[in-house]
């Protein structure tokens, strides 16, 4: 069994780390932290480094103390534990992914407690770059990108390995539901092998892998997983360690990598079979370089500096900014969003008309949509948020939900939903400068984003403002005019000074600089 194979590592290790020099060992180490098989394998009983420390006392500083006979109800309780312990070792073991072998958690579990100074978060990310590139269909699609005619023997070899991952991870896995769950062990950075087709480039060995195998929309629109997962269940690194940002790439579908690399008959493709238009990429290389944080305990300097200006810390908490090292692509969330900022109308209308049929179907992702976007402030969302409350008052069905009902069709809360920085699709396409993708979006239901203030206090025409971008200023500022009268090729236009006289434009967001 797995849980034989992980003591027989645990104590070839725990025998290798004895034999090395005290002085080596570490602090966490003479606390008794101990991470990935080694905190597994403690939770059947007291750890063996806790005995060792216990070995080296003296007779005389050792307490003296009657054993203590055990009833018969101490033993049968100890037993009850020590089954239940068992049962959630083997549990979190067999929930491991195929690559993550006891050998391997083992290794890595020993160099992450070694190095006493390094971000553990980054040190595994790191492991799982290396281990990426050693799969073996991971060189076998490097050797097909870089030698394409090698034809039909090539795509076999990769069909064989799909097929013989899919066999064993319904063998380890026997009651899963064939078409929804099977060949979702993801690899070392969070993918899959349809994943890693339509990353290299391999758009037709992708969509015969796909026919064969990702037959659903389910498995069509799998996401990227927490890189860091596998390492967090195993006691590895911790939710409080450093870097823990809840994956790399988590969330990417193919559909984003397909709108990301303007590939419109994949688009076309992918979204025919019923990829999920309202999918969301929120790992850690999607997200902005500098990220807020609002910090939950200040320094009495700030708690100070607060009370002198008379500021409620709870309604406006002390900000604090900080990079995001693995920050590469930040372009939204929203596949909308990410044709928004690469600047492709025809992808934004595709996706669009993509929407409207899905609501006409039913989709059940466009209920999670919706319910997100009736979260956000302004007129239209609380209109969301009463809609939202009737239907759970009359307890509706979910063919009766509000996201598909025509008394929401004058709120298009597809165009002008908003990712977890409060930015929308015109806000993307505002910091990217894309004018074109500015005039398709608010011709297209977006008008009311040009009144969403997002998470730093910016409209999309005040981002521009703040960007320094003249020309997507003038853009925007274009389609906030109102005429008041045309005589032929003359005509008189005014604007709404809200945004162009202030520069924030709500309480709450003029209030947040003060502590800044």
């Amino acid at each position: 069994e797995v849980q034989g194979e992980g003591q027989a590592a645990g104590s070839k290790s725990a025998s290798q780390d004895a034999d090395q020099p005290s002085k080596g060992k570490s602090k966490a180490d003479a606390g008794g932290d101990q991470g990935g098989i080694f905190g597994l394998l403690g939770m059947l009983g007291p750890s063996t480094e806790k005995k060792s420390t216990g070995s080296r006392r003296s007779s005389v500083d050792m307490p003296k103390h009657k054993a203590q006979p055990m009833s018969i109800f101490d033993i049968v309780t100890a037993k009850k534990r020590t089954k239940t312990k068992v049962a959630k070792v083997r549990q979190v073991l067999r929930s491991l992914p195929e690559w993550l072998t006891p050998a391997l958690l083992n290794q890595t579990t020993r160099r992450v407690r070694q190095r006493t100074g390094g971000n553990r978060g980054r040190i595994v990310r790191e492991m799982n770059q290396v281990l990426q590139i050693e799969r073996p269909l991971w060189k076998l699609l490097m050797e097909l990108t870089a030698t394409p005619d090698k034809g039909i023997s090539q795509k076999q070899r990769v069909f064989d390995l799909v097929r013989e991952q899919n066999e064993r991870f319904l063998a380890r896995y026997p009651q899963a539901e064939k078409g929804y769950d099977e060949l979702l062990d993801h690899g070392p950075g969070g993918d899959t092998p349809l994943h890693l087709c339509f990353l290299l480039g391999l758009y037709d060995l992708g969509k015969e892998l796909a026919t064969r195998y990702y037959k659903t929309p389910e498995l069509l629109s799998c996401s990227y997983g927490d890189d860091l997962e596998p390492w967090r269940q195993t006691n590895v690194i911790g939710d409080e360690d450093e870097g823990n940002d809840g994956g790399l790439y988590t969330g990417q579908t193919v559909l984003h990598m397909s709108v990301a690399q303007l590939n419109h008959d994949c688009c076309r493709w992918l979204l025919a079979r019923g990829a999920n238009v309202a999918a969301r990429a929120t790992g850690a290389f999607f997200q902005p370089k500098r990220r807020r944080y609002a910090l939950t305990s200040p320094s009495l300097y700030r708690k100070f500096k607060a009370w002198v200006q008379d500021v409620n810390l709870k309604e406006h908490p002390v900000l604090h900014y900080v990079d995001v090292p693995d920050s590469g692509c930040y372009y939204g969330e929203l596949p909308l969003s990410f044709a928004a900022s690469v600047g492709d109308c025809e992808l934004c209308d595709l996706l669009r008309v993509y929407f409207i049929l899905r609501r006409q179907e039913g989709d059940d992702s466009l209920i999670k949509l919706y319910e997100e976007t009736s979260k956000c402030d302004g007129d239209d969302c609380a209109k969301m948020r009463k809609l939202l409350q009737k239907h759970e008052e009359k307890g509706g069905s979910k063919r009766s939900h509000p996201a598909f009902s025509k008394e929401v069709d004058s709120i298009d809360y597809f165009t002008n939903a908003r990712d977890a920085f409060g930015n929308t699709a015109l806000h993307m396409a505002v910091l990217h400068k894309r004018t074109e993708a500015i005039s398709w979006l608010i011709v297209n239901g977006g008008r009311p984003s040009l009144e969403v203030v997002n998470e730093e206090g910016f409209t999309p025409l005040t981002l521009c403002a703040r960007k320094g971008l003249l020309e997507t200023f003038q853009e925007v500022l274009s389609h906030m005019q109102i005429v008041s009268w045309t005589f032929g090729d003359l005509k008189m236009a005014k604007h709404s000074l809200a945004q162009i006289d202030t520069f924030r434009i709500q309480v709450i967001a003029s209030a947040e600089p003060y502590l800044l």
